[in-house]
């Protein structure tokens, strides 16, 4: 993901940082040009490393990110929330799941978590989780995949060690402290992608104003580079 590549699709990036992250509750803005070929997201973080999403996946990560910025929560509650989310669903707010699973975080209306249209939303199923994962004792110096499982219950408990690097880069970069420097394309050959991000925003900033449930629209690239 270099500049020459950049270069080469003409692309007109979207540029995210520290302030904007509180409009990203409601949903992640893109604009796209021409040349390019596919809809995607790129997180380059201060150290070099980067992380690639489709617009759906970004979005998730963004208000993932708006719902800790939100509540006063430190970036290691969120690194262990977007790791979390990465391994149960990659960042997608699944219809479907083990048993009666649902949503970015996997929860079971049956354990408790609330009904399958609140955990379809995702901000209430991303403050569902911040509501347990800050019941966990001492949980910020706690190993990713340790505090997360303390809220999960997971059946591989060892498994979200594997997300950490892309967490913490989505951390980073989502919280403002590596910068400006998520960049977002949409495919001119598929115009329709910009128009369905925007559907997307307008359906969660009714969930944010309305306080309820509209319904809702839906869509796998999730990856760390160096």
């Amino acid at each position: 993901m270099g500049a020459r590549r950049w270069g080469r699709r003409k692309a007109w990036p979207v540029v995210i940082g520290l302030g904007v992250v509180l409009a990203l509750v409601g949903y992640l803005a893109v604009r796209f040009i021409r040349s390019t070929t596919s809809d995607e997201c790129t997180a380059h973080d201060t150290d070099g490393t980067t992380a690639m999403l489709d617009l759906d996946q970004a979005s998730h990560a963004a208000t993932i990110a708006a719902v800790a910025h939100a509540r006063g929560l430190p970036e290691r509650a969120l690194t262990i929330a977007l790791a979390t989310a990465i391994q149960e669903s990659k960042l997608r707010n699944l219809t479907y799941g083990d048993r009666d699973s649902l949503g970015l975080f996997q929860q079971r209306p049956s354990q408790g978590w609330g009904t399958p249209a609140q955990i379809s939303d995702p901000v209430y199923a991303v403050g569902r989780f911040f509501d347990a994962l800050v019941k966990v004792p001492d949980y910020l110096n706690l190993p990713v995949t340790e505090a997360a499982q303390q809220v999960q219950h997971s059946g591989y408990p060892e498994a979200y060690a594997q997300h950490q690097a892309m967490a913490t880069t989505l951390a980073d970069v989502l919280t403002g402290r590596a910068g400006p420097a998520l960049s977002c394309t949409v495919s001119a050959a598929d115009p329709t992608g910009v128009r369905e991000a925007d559907r997307r925003g307008r359906w969660r900033e009714r969930v944010r104003t309305e306080g309820r449930l509209p319904e809702r629209p839906q869509p796998e690239p999730c990856h760390p580079r160096r």
